[in-house]
């Protein structure tokens, strides 16, 4: 009879202690019913996880230097003066975008062959830290307006979305130091080629820098009386302030002889 007794005084108590425990767990729902996230990512309203910490874009760069200037020009110059100065036939700011894995870029040069005993042309990385491509240049016998290739190897290819820094410098004759005369220097971002990219490159839009120039160059050298694609000529140098450089001539590509 105690014994029996005894049996149903344990079986309350643990339906009581069962009922209180129930209780607290429906007013306490903390108690974690699935999978945590996993640290440094959020869950997303469909049950998914996205990254917390997008990757950071990278930064704008400077303004390019189209014309000598500033540390990168030795100040005791070899190279006579001239009319017009060297000059980077691109916008000082911003980016300035390329479509293609390869970049070709124009440049002014008030010297010929006879001036000047050599061009250097870099491009590195935005860090600094990656030399992609250095070589020295034999410019043409005349001054004009040269461009310059990139050569087209996977190797030197450029990536969608990332800067990348260049640099043009001139060693006149009469140097005899490891200093360049003149120098100019700027950036180039490479951009994904969409439809509407495309249809800028055909009308030569300032906003495919690289790309526009490229073409009508091209276009120009083998058409230089169509007066539609000089107009166009006219219109992107006047959107970088360069109208004096209208009339310059192209001539022939500099010589790359890679180093």
């Amino acid at each position: 009879m105690i014994i029996s007794r005894m049996y149903w005084i344990v079986a309350i108590s643990l339906l009581q202690i069962t009922t209180s425990f129930n209780r607290a767990i429906a007013q306490n729902p903390s108690t974690p019913s699935s999978t945590p996230p996993v640290p440094g990512r959020q869950t997303t309203p469909g049950g998914g996880q996205q990254s917390a910490n997008p990757p950071t874009p990278s930064p704008t760069p400077p303004d390019n230097r189209t014309k000598p200037g500033g540390s990168l020009s030795s100040p005791d110059s070899t190279c006579p003066p001239t009319k017009q100065p060297l000059t980077a036939l691109i916008p000082p700011q911003n980016p300035v975008i390329t479509t293609n894995a390869t970049l070709r870029i124009s440049f002014y040069v008030p010297y010929g062959s006879d001036t000047v005993q050599k061009g250097e042309f870099s491009l590195v990385t935005q860090d600094e830290k990656t030399r992609i491509y250095k070589t020295q240049i034999t410019l043409s016998p005349t001054p004009g307006i040269i461009s310059i290739d990139v050569p087209s190897e996977p190797e030197y290819a450029l990536t969608e979305g990332q800067y990348y820094h260049w640099y043009f410098k001139l060693y006149c004759q009469g140097n005899d130091s490891s200093s360049n005369d003149l120098a100019v220097n700027g950036w180039v971002q490479r951009a994904p080629l969409t439809p509407e990219r495309e249809r800028q490159v055909a009308e030569f839009s300032p906003e495919v820098w690289y790309d526009s120039v490229a073409n009508l160059r091209d276009l120009l050298q083998d058409s230089p009386e169509d007066e539609t694609l000089q107009n166009s000529w006219e219109t992107l140098l006047r959107s970088i302030n360069a109208e004096e450089l209208i009339s310059e001539p192209f001539v022939d590509s500099a010589t790359i002889q890679p180093n």
